[in-house]
């Protein structure tokens, strides 16, 4: 009896420490699991509405306000996904621009009318599924934070869905914020990343782009074409030049791939004055080609967009910004170069000598962006901000120097591992004395900006009453012959830095190719200014 007692006994232990064995795996796997729980907002994106958009502001007749925006052009079918796991994603961004407001007030204003739908026919109210946005919350249930980025998931589930909606044919979308009181002020209203999704499932996790190890030779290839013309007429003038031996860029990041050539203009007919280059009705073409000839396999630069000056200057431009001509070149095998005019309007005689053409490569060289450059101006009493790229690791050093030779204030920085480095300079009061700017790589003077004044610093924007210009200006020559004011200084851009046709850059650029500082006694300079920006910086100054 013992004996079965002892073993009942070491049964029972034997039983109990298995069982809390199992009950321990089984905890594991329970945390297993909790600790692989989906985060809320990685979801399978089925369909994309927007990518993001600033959603529009207007006025009613009645005074109150209305924020929407709508698409109704939409091919969507989500069909084979259950409903229960169909949402709207989104990212929801608002910030009161103007008024005292709570800018959160155009989701929760007790009179707010609002509507968020997605149907298949804007005019079939029976196809419609109607989801909720009045006191919008976080995809977690937290309230929306003003001047941040908010996740939303709104399920289909939680909406009104109507009894012709068939999720295969959607075509139609709306958010509308209406019936806000005209003392809301107003606000920034932003989304991105609007998706119908599948929360059953997690989002497709992004290929890694690929690494690529690029050459960074500096100089890549030279172009042995020269040009020595004069251009006049509507005749044609060009010169170009077929390689025996191709130059091969493709192994060289194309961002930072350049064209660069000595130009020297000289005006026959009326010296110093290039507005003929600037404004006429002809083609002035840099073209380059993998076929042997301007026929196909070609890009083209229009010298329309060049900072023309007088005298002999070095032009840059980048590769990336090349307008699109006749097929697709191979930047694998460059063999072929034309420059021409033709059909130019204007009368002066201006004659064009072009040499020492080069492709090079500045992913390692120290760059400062064009508005650092010549005849240009900071703002008073701010401090001083100068940015560029370069190697990363080198010591770039920025010194301000006085008409006396004296460094009035200077700083040191290091390239980071992106290749940007940033220095901040002492404010400095204005006046009109003129400073320069030198910038250092290692040691090494890479960069001098010359005749540097500091003043007020004033933005002017508009649409077509802005862009009229000088030159179109019917008091032009009134305008110009009162031209003769130095201190008057003005940052010009092209209308079309990246070329008309070929991709838009979509975020910010580094650097806008072809822009440069102009004086308020540089007839050329002035005759680009927008004549409302020119009429108001002088009468101010004068004022």
């Amino acid at each position: 009896m013992k004996k079965t007692r002892k073993r009942g006994i070491w049964l029972y232990r034997m039983t109990a420490m298995l069982f809390i064995l199992v009950m321990s795996l089984l905890m594991n796997n329970d945390c297993l699991v909790k600790a692989e729980t989906k985060n809320i907002m990685d979801n399978y994106v089925l369909s994309t509405i927007y990518e993001k958009i600033q959603v529009p502001r207007s006025e009613n007749a009645d005074g109150t306000i209305t924020y929407q925006t709508y698409i109704r052009n939409l091919n969507i079918d989500v069909s084979n996904v259950d409903e229960k796991n169909l949402a709207l994603s989104m990212k929801v961004f608002v910030k009161q621009v103007e008024g005292e407001r709570n800018p959160l007030e155009i989701f929760t204003y007790k009179n707010l009318a609002s509507f968020l739908e997605i149907a298949d026919a804007q005019l079939d109210l029976d196809s419609y599924v109607n989801l909720p946005v009045k006191n919008l919350k976080r995809a977690d249930g937290s309230d929306l934070v003003a001047g941040e980025w908010n996740d939303v998931l709104i399920p289909f589930s939680v909406g009104t869905k109507k009894s012709n909606f068939d999720p295969s044919k959607i075509t139609w979308f709306r958010l509308c914020l209406t019936r806000l009181p005209k003392d809301i002020g107003y606000q920034s209203l932003r989304l991105k990343d609007v998706c119908i999704v599948d929360t059953s499932r997690k989002a497709e996790k992004a290929t890694e782009p690929e690494v690529k190890k690029w050459d960074t030779t500096y100089n890549v290839g030279s172009v042995p074409l020269t040009m020595d013309k004069t251009i006049e007429s509507a005749a044609y003038v060009g010169d170009e030049y077929k390689m025996t031996t191709p130059i091969d860029i493709s192994k060289h990041n194309p961002e930072k791939m350049q064209l660069q050539m000595d130009i020297e203009v000289e005006n026959l007919t009326n010296p110093g004055d290039v507005s003929p280059l600037l404004y006429n009705n002809g083609k002035q073409f840099i073209e380059l080609s993998s076929a042997g000839s301007a026929t196909d396999q070609m890009v083209q630069f229009n010298m329309k967009n060049l900072p023309w000056k007088n005298g002999k200057n070095t032009y840059t431009l980048n590769i990336s910004n090349a307008e699109a001509g006749a097929g697709e070149i191979d930047y694998s095998k460059i063999n072929y170069m034309r420059i021409y005019f033709v059909h130019t309007t204007f009368t002066d005689k201006i004659k064009i000598k072009i040499n020492n053409i080069k492709l090079i490569d500045n992913t390692n060289q120290c760059t400062v962006p064009t508005i650092f450059s010549d005849r240009m101006m900071f703002q008073q009493n701010k401090p001083i901000t100068v940015w560029g790229t370069g190697k990363a690791g080198n010591n770039i050093n920025v010194k301000l120097i006085n008409k006396q030779g004296q460094t009035v204030t200077e700083s040191t920085v290091a390239v980071g591992t992106d290749g940007n480095w940033k220095a901040n300079l002492q404010q400095q009061k204005g006046s009109y004395d003129t400073y320069s700017l030198q910038v250092y790589d290692n040691g090494t003077l890479i960069k001098t900006v010359k005749d540097i004044l500091i003043g007020e610093l004033w933005l002017a924007c508009g649409q077509s009453n802005m862009a009229l210009t000088v030159y179109m200006d019917m008091d032009r020559e009134n305008i110009l012959a009162n031209a003769n004011n130095s201190n008057l200084r003005f940052f010009l851009e092209p209308t079309y830095p990246a070329g008309q046709t070929g991709a838009q850059p979509l975020n910010p650029n580094y650097d806008v190719e072809g822009a440069y500082w102009g004086k308020g006694n540089d007839v050329n300079a002035v005759n680009k200014m927008s004549a409302v920006a020119y009429s108001f910086a002088k009468n101010l100054q004068q004022n």
